[in-house]
């Protein structure tokens, strides 16, 4: 078997590199840890998709009214700027807000498994 850091022959069963102290996991490990990364990344770029067209959502249910009432200031009835606001800024910084907390996991979890493969197991 082979270190996956410097490629120097190690013993089987060992723990640790003795040429550079890289720590040695079995390839079965290894490719299960990768699988589950990329199944969590594959998770959490649904979630930023959806909550992105949540955020959208929240915007035309902020925007449609407000310019309904921009354009025919006479004829709209203001009553509907009253929910209008609140319930489309409410969606939109929710959406927005949850979007990218799944953002910021997907850059997490992509650092972490370069990280990985670069470095080797760990």
């Amino acid at each position: 078997m082979k270190c996956p850091q410097c490629k120097q022959q190690v013993d089987e069963g060992a723990k640790f590199c003795s040429a550079c102290g890289a720590e040695i996991i079995e390839r079965a490990t290894d490719f299960a840890w990768i699988a589950g990364i990329q199944e969590e990344i594959k998770d959490c770029r649904s979630n930023e998709t959806a909550f992105g067209i949540i955020c959208g959502i929240g915007i035309l249910i902020l925007a449609v009214p407000l310019v309904g009432w921009l354009l025919f200031p006479v004829a709209f009835d203001t009553a509907a700027l009253a929910w209008a606001i609140p319930l489309g800024l409410a969606i939109a910084i929710a959406g927005g807000i949850t979007g990218q907390h799944y953002h910021n996991k997907i850059k997490k979890l992509t650092q972490k498994l370069k990280g990985r493969e670069m470095v080797g197991p760990q």
